[in-house]
């Protein structure tokens, strides 16, 4: 379809994040707050799923709309400096540790309001809870703190978007996974005159 794709080293959002941060692209889209972990200036949420949506276990209904989350205004808003929002999300649980039991967000915030550093975290945890038990041992601390902080991300380049090869959507969609020829060759035909009369990519504006 001529879209650019990086392949990222380690975690997604970690890539996308540099991408932002590197001005490359404008905004981490997902569902996840790990982007904000990751340093991503700008989290796009909710990008693909607008709508009417069931609250879980509730008996009542949301609208779900884009939403965009800037880091800075989130950072000043809480008053805590990125490192301390790594620290928060380690203690409420990340994708790679589980948190502290019975720790919620807000406590979360409250004892991170207090401390500067790592070691004062563990040292908190530790006399607080009894043990880093949902943070990891010491090392692994560190390690899933510098996961974010420090995240393995490849080499951020320009993306390129590229014409589409309409003749190699329709190898791969009907001759290697029989999809509808007519179908397939219907949406090529539409994306190909919409690229023809708009130049390329949507901007985000564009879908507001």
């Amino acid at each position: 379809m001529g879209l650019p794709h990086v392949q990222a080293p380690s975690e997604g959002e970690s890539q996308a994040a540099e991408m932002v941060r590197r001005g490359v692209a404008y905004a981490a889209a997902s569902q996840d707050y790990d982007s904000l972990l990751f340093g991503s200036p700008i989290l796009v949420r909710n990008l693909s799923i607008t709508g009417r949506r069931k609250v879980p276990r509730q008996d009542r209904y949301v609208l779900v709309e884009p939403e965009e989350i800037r880091l800075d205004e989130t950072l000043r808003s809480l008053n805590l400096t990125r490192e301390q929002l790594v620290m928060l999300g380690l203690l409420v649980g990340t994708d790679f540790n589980e948190g502290i039991n019975k720790v919620g967000p807000k406590t979360a915030l409250k004892i991170v309001s207090g401390i500067k550093t790592l070691d004062d975290l563990k040292k908190f945890v530790h006399a607080k809870y009894g043990s880093t038990a949902g943070l990891g041992n010491g090392e692994e601390i560190e390690e899933i703190f510098n996961v974010f902080i420090k995240p393995n991300v490849s080499e951020v380049t320009e993306p390129k978007f590229n014409k589409m090869n309409g003749e190699g959507l329709m190898k791969l969609l009907c001759s290697e996974h029989d999809f509808a020829e007519e179908r397939v060759q219907r949406v090529i035909n539409e994306v190909d005159r919409i690229q023809k009369e708009k130049g390329g990519q949507k901007k985000l504006g564009d879908w507001f």
